[in-house]
């Protein structure tokens, strides 16, 4: 009976697994009036960087470079 039981649960697991599918895709697109390098500074200087991913992420830490062959790390402290 024990193992009818443990079955039971694992089927049901399995149908609310599949049942799920496939996950939520969201995109999200803005357009900012302001020149190209400020939004640069803005997205990757790292302080700044810090302070507008808090809001979703306190953790969030970036360092490194976007220049070619240049690594960039995201980090959570």
């Amino acid at each position: 009976m024990q193992q009818a039981g443990w079955q039971a649960i694992l089927d049901n697991f399995k149908e609310y697994v599949e049942a799920l599918g496939k996950p939520e895709v969201m995109h999200f697109e803005i357009n900012i009036n302001t020149d190209i390098e400020k939004v640069y500074h803005t997205m990757l200087d790292e302080k700044k960087y810090s302070e507008w991913t808090a809001v979703f992420n306190p953790a969030s830490h970036f360092k490194g470079s976007w220049e070619q062959t240049m690594m960039a790390v995201w980090e959570e402290w």
